[in-house]
């Protein structure tokens, strides 16, 4: 009995170790743009009040930030969209991308956070 608890303890601090790891395996990076834990998280990112072609300019946009993994539409309606991005973002880090997505796209808007929801209003003309 001894023995197998022995192997079962070793096996799970094994995988802490493993889990502790950076996403190449090696040690953990801190001070980058990933979260600490290097977790895939997801979040439900909303643009309301954006033409179809502002919307592709946005989500190109995301798909450059650090920690980029998938991001698909969930829903569309005009001049809505919803998406579902997953990253290992640290959201405030994703906060301050779209903020900075949105002026670099020539737009005006109010980003506010909550949880793992973003929503982005386009403000002005």
């Amino acid at each position: 009995m001894t023995r197998w608890l022995t192997m079962v303890c070793a096996a799970l601090l094994l995988g802490a170790c493993a889990s502790a790891s950076g996403a190449d395996g090696g040690p953990p990076v801190l001070g980058d743009d990933r979260d600490e834990r290097g977790l895939v998280q997801g979040y439900a990112i909303v643009l309301d009040g954006f033409s179809p072609q502002e919307v592709a300019r946005l989500e190109d946009r995301l798909t450059v930030l650090p920690g980029y993994r998938d991001h698909r539409l969930v829903e569309t309606r005009h001049r809505f969209a919803e998406l579902w991005y997953t990253s290992t973002i640290r959201s405030t880090t994703l906060n301050n991308g779209i903020r900075q997505a949105v002026d670099d796209a020539g737009l005006r808007a109010t980003v506010t956070f909550s949880g793992n929801r973003l929503v982005v209003a386009k403000t002005g003309g």
